[in-house]
């Protein structure tokens, strides 16, 4: 949730991946995203500005910023995510604190 970009988490999930053997449980914790015009509008207008300024690398739907950068997801994307690191979510809650059990596949 506090790293920025996609193939940046991915990488972080495939490092200790690496290191455990199958089975091995992780249980992470997320902010979720819902359907909002907002994020989009994010997106849009600090691409622009990345643009600009000549930025390497691009703002994602859901990339925030508040105190900390953030990224909120949707269980979709927890799931993808986890999936090309090399974790099976098992379990999942969206309400509350956000959360997905996974198994090391």
């Amino acid at each position: 949730m506090h790293i920025h970009g996609r193939e940046a988490r991915i990488a972080f999930l495939v490092a200790p991946r690496d290191r455990v053997d199958e089975g091995a449980p992780l249980l992470i914790s997320f902010l979720m995203r819902s359907p909002s015009r907002r994020f989009r509008l994010t997106r849009l207008v600090a691409n622009a500005i990345r643009r600009l300024r000549r930025s390497p690398q691009s703002v994602e739907l859901g990339d925030t910023l508040g105190s900390t950068f953030e990224h909120l997801f949707t269980l979709d994307e927890i799931v993808d995510e986890l999936a090309h690191g090399g974790f099976a979510v098992v379990a999942s809650a969206k309400t509350g604190f956000p959360h997905a059990v996974c198994r090391a596949v």
